[in-house]
């Protein structure tokens, strides 16, 4: 039986912060990925609550965390990467929707290239999806 690693989402509306973690499936230890803050947050939360169960609609103000999948944590780390940036908001929108019919094995290779280099591989992702 294989583990899968856990992703950790905590989404604090009022200190207007996002941020994401990886849990190793041993549960051994936790890895920072991305902190959103005041500047991209309300740039960023109308495509997270997108990728949310329920469309993250229990977000009422206070702060919520949520835990998900390899598959769904990757996909959200990839699409809060994409987003930092400040892009147009029809680029921005492709990049949302590209990531969502991204494959399973779509999402976990550009995970792992953005892992082992950011900022190209973040930029190239950004190119392929919207042009940019």
């Amino acid at each position: 039986m294989r583990l899968e690693e856990q992703f950790i989402l905590q989404v604090d509306p009022g200190r207007r912060r996002i941020v994401l973690s990886r849990q190793a499936a041993d549960g051994a230890g936790v890895l920072h990925l991305i902190t959103c803050g005041r500047a991209s947050f309300p740039r960023i939360l109308p495509a997270v609550q997108g990728f949310l169960p329920q469309g993250g609609r229990d977000l009422d103000g206070r702060p919520r965390c949520y835990r998900l999948g390899e598959a769904e944590g990757a996909r959200m780390a990839l699409l809060l990467w994409a987003l930092t940036a400040r892009l147009r908001p029809g680029r921005a929108m492709l990049v949302r929707q590209g990531i969502a019919a991204m494959s399973t094995a779509e999402v976990y290779y550009w995970f792992a290239r953005v892992l082992l280099r950011h900022r190209r591989a973040i930029r190239a992702l950004r190119i392929l999806l919207a042009g940019e």
